[in-house]
């Protein structure tokens, strides 16, 4: 079996879990090659892929489509640079026909993937969709006291969008839905055709990469606090202003900077701040006492596995319905003020909670018999990439 997948390549948590799923195929004997922009490219290639070229969205069009009005008014200020937003729908399918053409794949696989789904369409080509089900519903968050507008689902902004460049043509046909997590967590739509729960696509990749010297520079007599936000909010007053508070507490704080990481190092001391650009976030989950992040589903998969209260500071897209069934299910807290006026007395008040109270640690151990070992999930998700493309084409 050919698989080419086509992933959101401008954010690492849609493409690590690619390539997890698509190491699993290599391992049974298939073949997977990647269309991905150029800020996805080096991760698919240092795994060992072929890439083909695609195109990233502006980080400013994924804030656009994702983030509640006020978020996005913020972003603006704070980069106003980037304030025009054009999704380019045009140049990512003509990249999307070229990397199908070229590689004439038995399945397309797409992550969120802006034009995968038409350009599947368009060459008659059976698709598969790996995505996560907490939070794509539109919501109205309450936040400090005043309503915060969510925008509305990606997937159906994206529709339409199909739907206008496909006018005439039918409609898209459905894809068979894997979703990188478990029943417990992301509960299906009423009504809806039950998905396949293929558990969590952890990507062993990120171990590989990681030389554990952060590990090192860490008291193993003092507990600590793991920090990671990913590349969803790429602005260092942010996670300085959750960082600072935390270490004028006493916390031992464990960053993963990604491209803030120069910012941070500048603040950084051993059994105080950690900072490193990129770490295995599985090993720093097993380490930690406490985590803080945005509420990525991949990550909260991982908090998850490793039975480490949460504080969620969601931000965009689906982290605000990840970090409401976080805090749902009992396993932490979510921070009230908003990221870009971050509340350093609230930071270091649910930190300690966390901490001190041990029923979100039971409440956590508890959901890990029913959630299976990591490395199972990608190997379901090839198992069901195989049963898909024996059935018959769906209408």
């Amino acid at each position: 079996m050919r698989v080419l997948f086509s992933p959101l390549s401008i954010l690492h948590s849609h493409v690590s879990r690619c390539l997890a799923t698509a190491e699993a195929l290599i391992g049974q004997g298939h073949q997977a090659a990647f269309v991905a922009g150029v800020q996805g490219r080096a991760l698919i290639e240092m795994a060992g892929f072929h890439c083909y070229p695609g195109c990233d969205p502006p980080f400013a069009a994924v804030v656009a489509a994702g983030a509640p009005r006020a978020y996005r008014q913020m972003f603006e200020q704070l980069a106003p640079e980037v304030k025009p937003v054009r999704f380019c729908f045009g140049d990512h399918l003509a990249a999307e026909l070229a990397a199908i053409d070229a590689f004439d794949p038995d399945l397309l696989v797409t992550d969120n993937s802006l034009a995968g789904p038409l350009a599947a369409q368009l060459r008659g080509l059976r698709r598969a969709e790996i995505r996560n089900l907490a939070g794509l519903a539109s919501h109205r968050e309450e936040r400090a006291g005043a309503s915060a507008e969510s925008a509305p689902d990606l997937a159906k902004i994206f529709y339409r969008l199909l739907q206008q460049a496909t006018a005439g043509a039918g409609a898209l046909p459905p894809a068979a839905v894997i979703v990188p997590g478990y029943r417990f967590f992301d509960k299906p739509e009423a009504g809806a055709k039950e998905p396949f729960f293929a558990g969590h696509l952890g990507w062993e990749g990120w171990r590989r990469l990681d030389d554990r010297s952060w590990q090192r520079d860490l008291d193993p007599l003092r507990p600590t606090v793991f920090v990671t936000l990913g590349s969803s909010l790429p602005f260092p007053q942010v996670f300085q202003g959750l960082v600072a508070p935390l270490v004028g507490a006493g916390f031992q704080v464990l960053a993963n900077g990604g491209p803030l990481h120069r910012e941070l190092e500048r603040i950084a001391s051993p059994g105080s701040l950690v900072v490193r650009q990129q770490l295995d976030v599985q090993a720093a989950m097993e380490t930690a006492s406490v985590a803080i992040f945005h509420g990525g589903h991949g990550t909260a998969m991982e908090a998850l596995l490793s039975a480490t209260p949460s504080l969620l500071v969601p931000f965009n897209g689906d982290q605000w319905g990840v970090a409401r069934r976080w805090q749902q299910l009992g396993l932490g807290r979510i921070l009230v003020s908003p990221p870009w006026q971050v509340d350093g007395a609230e930071v270091v008040s649910k930190v300690r909670l966390l901490q001190r109270e041990p029923s979100f640690s039971r409440r956590l151990k508890a959901l890990r018999p029913a959630a299976p070992a990591r490395r199972n999930g990608p190997l379901q998700a090839v198992a069901h990439l195989e049963q898909e493309l024996l059935c018959p084409m769906m209408p």
